[in-house]
């Protein structure tokens, strides 16, 4: 779940829907994500999350 190869299929699945311009539960739009972090610093930090919240390290709030 966290390949960064994944990450980026998904992240272009999502850029391509209809919806792409409605923020998610982070409040960034696809357009956000490309201008101020860059997919890739999204990607990433978005990678680092998954792994851990894995591991247990992580406890997400609820959205």
């Amino acid at each position: 779940m966290h390949d960064p190869a994944t990450l980026l299929v998904a992240f272009d699945r999502v850029a391509g829907n209809t919806g792409s311009r409605t923020a998610g539960v982070d409040g960034l739009t696809v357009a956000a994500v490309e201008e101020q972090i860059g997919v890739r610093g999204f990607l990433d930090d978005l990678r680092t999350s998954l792994k851990e919240v894995r591991s247990g390290r992580c406890r997400c709030g609820s959205v």
